[in-house]
């Protein structure tokens, strides 16, 4: 052996152990953040190098290294968002928890059931928004970013003032769609409506959104016949730090926002938020014939409607909308399932907005309290909102201001149990409410001292899984509304089947109801003159009133009605029809021109003598001829009931759901309808002629040169003349007789309507980067008449549900996530429809195809800038008969975190 052969041994022996003295092994598991679940085929890296290793079905994975500690490792997995983990030395396990970035992300809600579950077993069509939806692109209200959801119809009002709906009959005062935020209805007592300018959402703090499609009251209660849309925000133990965020652009337009989240000890969590905006609404074009219209009925002064003062002088419809709002609330943790939060806020809201009776600017703040405690299944909750106007809110139209103090007052219980035996998840609960009004008056009216609701139900909802793929959920709610004396029954059922993970079919049936508003049940308001009612009245300015009066009591008629005239100084008179003296003297105004002044005073002279009274038929100012409505009973809650056949899928890379439903409406609220039926008269052209006849005497005649056929033919014009007009209108019983003829509106339940409609939704993951979203909404009918609603031949009723029978969107994002570039382009078009909402918002709403675009930037230090076109075509259209026009609407923001 040469010598050289020993040294050259003991390198090769070196170099073959020190990979063995080196070589360290890791074994850990990949699992989704939010499930839990294993993730199969994640990929483990070392960073900078192509050593690594790939998770089995289980998720986990077994990595060797032959380097020096530490080292990093990067864990990917497509849907995901990276991970990385440094690795400083050999210990247990590894766990490492990925964040779905796209698809999966949301795969767990709790607004479906009122429990945690995941999308593919909810016995409902959900889809799920999260904040990220909101960071890529600057918005007027988180309520936008709804606009791209299959299933829901929004229609912008103005400028961070929208109406939200689900499958349902959407309205400018729409109550269908249930509203929540972490829990608690968004909706301002008496009035039931969201007016989201007016909440205090700021979308810096928002975690995700719940979007919950189809009937919900067998959980949730009565008003919840269209679905749920439930804003969830972030809480201070799972995201703590400060965003700040300034947003500016068209329109005036500007918002500045700021929310801070902490913790103070390892057991308490709060936070503070408070946000500011404003903006100059779209405003009506004088040279447009519509809009000009509308503009010709603003009044230029408005009057008290408590002590009758002038009030303020009007200049056109009042274009600032604002609001500001400041939010707090503190979370403390005894254990890792227990909890107690306490939420509080105030806002204040400035704007328009439209209503059952027109334009309504409103100013007015709204308060709120909120105390949740979860302990485990227990859930506990109690709520109150206060809203009160102090007279900063009135009619344009009548230019009369409305005064208002509501309070809701809401407690609420709900427990969950396991029974294993029977494979069964158990939840049930009960709820109270009441609500109190104070109007001084101004739209309660004869109501003010009797107006307020109490309701109160129990619910029950037992989920068993019948076999490990097939589960069958029923549920049931039982709602007692003490103010109309009526009990109401929800049930649900569905059945849900698992084809294969991720994978799912759903049969369900559901049932609602929706109690009648305060606004519906009370009001006793004057809402225009008569002389704006209808062009039969043009001639009557001043002289009468339509005055609106809720369902909370039957509206009847006399068998001995009572009839108030139109004419100026004549007194209500028993009996349906018009005193003779009366139609003399108004022949005799009419003749005043034309007849010498001795003769006119000496006819004036004789009209103590015109005796008798010409019998009227009534006028229905909707059926015509010969009617009488009346509405013996008290309104009642409107029903839907709705099978759904649905189909989701969820996996990394696509989330596809499809819906088809079939729903039967029945016992809605008509729009405003007129109960006074106009008398007229159609005997005075003979009993006229005649009561003259009888008052004269030969001689008398002679003396003024007259012959009695001529004096008769006078008259016998005279009174064929005013046959063929309203003298008067006979007033229900419900009514006080003021002496000023009030044409009386309500409202009715009626009609049954069926329609169908699908819904097809798909997000890809198409790259890391990008992703897209598809989605088609389609109905059979939108527009209902009488022979669909089941009334008669004379009916000219009509119900529109106010959305277009096609409409379908597109959007694709870009994005690696908070840093760097990101952009996303979104297209929304909906068909051609007829609008319908009662005489003041009613026609053809032409198609609309709307473009919006985002882009922006996030650096490293926590700073985002955005820049959003809404409409960026400028292709300006109407979202509903009698709304001004929306246009392009550029914004800019920045926001910082930290």
């Amino acid at each position: 052996m040469h010598r050289t052969s020993l040294p050259l041994l003991a390198s090769v022996l070196l170099l073959l152990a020190a990979p063995a003295a080196a070589q360290t092994t890791f074994r850990g598991m990949v699992t989704d953040a939010e499930t839990d679940e294993p993730l199969v085929g994640a990929n483990v890296v070392v960073d900078g190098t192509t050593l690594g290793a790939t998770t089995g079905i289980d998720g986990r994975f077994t990595l060797v290294l032959n380097r020096p500690l530490p080292v990093l490792l990067r864990v990917t997995y497509i849907g995901y968002a990276p991970a990385e983990m440094e690795l400083f030395d050999v210990g247990a396990d590894l766990s490492i928890a990925l964040e779905p970035r796209i698809i999966s992300q949301g795969s767990v809600v709790v607004s479906a059931s009122r429990r945690s579950e995941k999308i593919t077993e909810a016995p409902a069509a959900v889809s799920v928004l999260f904040g990220r939806d909101l960071e890529g692109q600057t918005t007027t209200s988180p309520a936008e970013v709804l606009r791209n959801v299959v299933g829901v119809d929004v229609s912008e009002q103005g400028i961070n003032s929208y109406t939200v709906t689900l499958r349902g009959r959407n309205l400018a005062f729409d109550t269908a769609t249930h509203i929540l935020i972490d829990n608690r209805q968004a909706t301002t007592p008496g009035l039931a409506v969201t007016i989201f300018g007016r909440q205090p959402l700021n979308p810096d703090d928002l975690e995700r959104v719940e979007v919950v499609r189809g009937p919900g009251s067998a959980l949730y209660g009565p008003g919840v016949d269209a679905g749920v849309i439930h804003f969830i925000t972030k809480s201070p133990f799972d995201h703590p730090g400060t965003t700040v965020s300034v947003a500016g652009g068209g329109q005036s337009s500007y918002r500045v926002t700021g929310t801070h989240r902490g913790l103070a000890g390892p057991r308490l969590g709060y936070k503070i938020s408070a946000m500011y905006s404003r903006a100059d609404n779209w405003a009506y074009d004088a040279e447009d014939e519509a809009d000009a219209a509308i503009l010709a009925v603003i009044p230029d002064s408005i009057y008290s409607g408590v002590d009758g003062r002038l009030w303020d002088v009007i200049d056109g419809l009042d274009p600032e909308t604002f609001s500001y709002a400041v939010t707090g609330s503190a979370e403390y943790r005894f254990d890792r399932s227990t909890s107690l939060t306490a939420d509080a806020g105030y806002s204040w809201y400035k704007g328009i907005n439209r209503f059952t009776l027109g334009e309504i600017f409103n100013e007015f703040p709204e308060i709120y309290g909120q105390l949740r405690l979860s302990r485990g299944n227990l859930f506990l909750q109690a709520n109150y909102l206060n809203a009160a106007n102090d007279e900063r809110t009135f009619l344009y139209r009548t230019g009369r201001t409305l005064a208002f103090n509501n309070r809701k007052y809401q407690l609420q219980a709900q427990h969950a149990a396991e029974v294993p035996s029977i494979r069964t998840s158990l939840t049930y609960g009960g709820e109270y409410q009441l609500v109190t009004t104070d109007t001084q008056g101004t739209i309660d009216g004869m109501f003010e001292d009797d107006d307020e609701t109490v309701q109160f139900g129990a619910y029950t909802q037992a989920q068993t899984d019948l076999t490990p793929r097939l589960a069958l959920t029923l549920a049931g709610r039982v709602d007692r509304f003490q103010t109309i004396e009526q009990t109401v029954f929800s049930p649900r059922a569905g059945l849900v089947y698992q084809v294969a993970p991720g994978h799912s079919i759903r049969l369900t049936f559901n049932r609602a109801f929706a109690a009648p508003t305060n606004l519906s049940l009370y009001t006793d308001v004057v809402v225009a003159d008569l002389a704006e009612a209808d062009p039969e009245f043009a001639d009557l300015a001043g002289i009468g009133d339509v005055r609106l009066v809720g369902g909370s009591v039957p509206i009847t008629f006399d068998d001995a009605p009572v009839t108030v005239s139109f004419i100026p100084g004549v007194a209500p008179v028993v009996g349906m029809g018009m005193p003779i003296r009366a139609a003399y003297e108004v022949a005799l105004q009419q003749m005043s021109d034309l007849l010498p002044p001795a003769l006119l005073q000496f006819l004036h002279s004789k009209a103590g003598q015109i005796e008798g009274f010409s019998a009227g038929i009534p006028y229905d100012v909707q059926d015509g001829a010969g009617t009488v409505r009346e509405r013996n009973y008290l309104l009642k809650p409107r029903r839907t009931d709705m099978v759904e056949l649905g189909y989701t899928t969820v996996s990394p890379r696509l989330l596809f759901s499809a819906s088809a439903y079939y729903t039967w409406k029945r016992d809605f609220e008509s729009d405003i309808r007129i109960f006074s039926p106009l008398v007229i008269a159609l005997n005075l052209g003979r009993d006229l002629p005649d009561a003259v006849d009888a008052a004269f005497t030969d001689e008398e005649l002679a003396a003024l040169g007259l012959d009695r056929a001529t004096l008769l033919a006078w008259f016998g014009d005279a009174g064929g003349a005013l046959s063929e007009v309203p003298v008067g209108l006979l007033q229900p019983d419900q009514v006080p007789v003021t002496g000023r003829p009030q044409l009386v509106g309500s409202f009715v339940n009626y009609g049954k309507i069926e329609y169908m409609g699908i819904e097809l939704s798909a997000t890809a993951l198409l790259t890391d980067e990008v992703s897209a979203t598809a989605n088609f909404t389609g109905l059979n009918q939108v527009d209902f008449m009488k022979a669909d609603l089941g009334l008669s031949e004379s009916s000219n009723d009509r119900y529109a549900l106010n959305v277009p029978k096609v409409s379908y969107g597109l959007k694709v994002d870009y994005g690696t996530g908070a840093e760097g570039v990101f952009a996303s382009a979104s297209f929304r078009h909906k068909d051609s429809f007829v609008g319908d909402f009662g005489d003041l918002f009613a026609g053809e709403i032409d198609a609309q195809n709307i473009l919006d675009l985002a882009v922006g930037y996030g650096l490293p230090n926590g700073i985002r800038f955005n820049v959003t076109a809404q409409n960026l075509l400028d292709r300006r259209y109407r979202s509903f008969p009698g709304l001004p026009k929306i246009g392009r609407l550029v914004l800019a923001s920045v926001r910082y975190s930290f």
